[in-house]
C-alpha cells in the first residue's frame, strides 16, 4: 500500500482503532493491500475496525466488562480475560477449506468464543462460487454445481456427490446436521444454502466446530448498520431469512443479529456515559452510518 492510499485509509478509521491493524503492511486489507477499498466511506471493513479495533485496544478491564455484558445478553459464560482478533481465520483448518472462512472479528474469553461478521452497505452474505461458470482456463464455462443439493456428476472431476464441496473434501455437510435441521442424506432442491445463506452457514458451522473441538461455548453474531435506506434491515424481514433462522438448531450454537447502534449503547453503559473515547466512537460510527445511509453509496 503506497503512502497516499494509506493516508486515505487512516482518515477513515477511528483514531483509537488504528493500532489494532499494526503491523499495517501485514494486515489483510479488503480486497488486498494494493487495491484496498477500506478508505471508502461505506467500507464494512473500516466500520468493523472502528468498533472492534477500539475494543481490542481498550484496557483489559473495559474489554472484559463490555464482552462480559454481551455474553450475559446471549447467555454465554461471562468470564475473561477477553481478547479480540480482527480478520480471523481458523489456524486449525477444522473445515478443511482451501480458502478458510474469515470473520471480521473474534472474541475469546475464559470459556466462550464469539465470531463476528459485520455488514454496512451490503444487502446480505456471500454466495457459493460453485454455481458460477468458471471464467478462465481449460474448464472455462463449466458450472460445478447446478444449484441443487442432489447427486450430480461433477464436470471436472467426474465424481458424483450431492455437494461439489463435499467432493473436494470440505467438511460443511459433515457438520451441518449438528446445527441445522437438515438431513445430509436427502436431496434438497434447491440447495438450502444457495445464495447469500452460504456465508452464514459457513460461519455457524465453524462456530460449531470450535465448540466441539475446544469444548467451548460459542456464538456467531452478525453486526450491521441500522438505517432505513441500508438494505440489511430489509433482509432481516425477508421470508428467506426467516426460513434460514428457522432451520437452525439453537441448542448447540447460538446465532444473533445486533445493530452497531445497540453495541455502542451497551458499551457506553458499561464503561460510563461520560467516557470520552467511547462517546466519541459512538458519534463517529453514527455519523458514518448517517452519511452513507442518506447517500446510499455502493460498497
Amino acid at each position: 500500500m503506497d503512502a497516499k492510499l494509506r493516508s486515505k485509509v487512516e482518515s477513515n478509521l477511528f483514531p483509537d482503532a488504528k493500532l489494532a491493524v499494526e503491523p499495517w503492511d501485514k494486515f489483510p486489507w479488503h480486497p488486498n493491500a494494493k487495491d484496498c477499498l477500506t478508505y471508502r466511506p461505506n467500507s464494512s471493513q473500516a466500520l468493523a475496525i472502528d468498533f472492534f479495533g477500539t475494543l481490542k485496544n481498550a484496557s483489559q478491564a473495559e474489554r472484559d466488562a463490555i464482552l462480559g455484558r454481551l455474553s450475559a445478553l446471549w447467555g454465554l459464560p461471562q468470564g475473561g480475560p477477553w481478547q479480540v482478533c480482527l480478520e480471523w481465520r481458523d489456524p486449525a483448518k477444522r473445515l478443511n477449506e482451501p480458502q478458510r472462512t474469515q470473520v471480521d472479528a473474534v472474541a475469546k474469553g475464559g470459556s466462550a468464543t464469539i465470531l463476528f461478521e459485520c455488514k454496512f452497505g451490503e444487502a446480505d452474505g456471500g454466495a457459493c462460487s460453485q454455481t458460477v461458470p468458471i471464467r478462465y482456463g481449460a474448464h472455462a464455462g463449466k458450472q460445478q454445481c447446478n444449484g441443487d443439493y442432489a447427486v450430480q456428476v461433477k464436470p471436472i472431476s467426474g465424481k458424483s456427490a450431492r455437494c461439489t464441496l463435499t467432493g473436494k473434501g470440505i467438511r460443511y455437510w459433515e457438520v451441518i446436521p449438528d446445527v441445522f435441521q437438515l438431513d445430509p442424506n436427502a436431496d434438497h432442491r434447491p440447495c438450502p444454502f444457495k445464495g447469500a445463506s452460504y456465508q452464514w452457514m459457513r460461519n455457524v458451522v465453524l462456530a460449531d466446530e470450535i465448540r466441539r473441538t475446544e469444548a467451548r461455548h460459542t456464538a456467531f453474531v452478525i453486526v450491521y448498520a441500522q438505517h432505513p435506506n441500508l438494505p440489511f434491515s430489509n433482509t432481516l424481514a425477508s421470508p428467506r431469512w426467516q426460513e434460514f433462522v428457522g432451520s437452525l438448531r439453537s441448542d448447540l450454537v447460538q446465532m444473533h443479529v445486533i445493530p452497531y447502534q445497540e453495541l455502542l449503547a451497551l458499551a457506553r453503559d458499561v464503561v460510563g456515559r461520560d467516557n470520552t473515547k467511547w462517546r466519541e466512537l459512538e458519534a463517529w460510527v453514527f455519523e458514518k452510518i448517517r452519511r452513507v445511509g442518506d447517500g446510499v453509496t455502493s460498497k
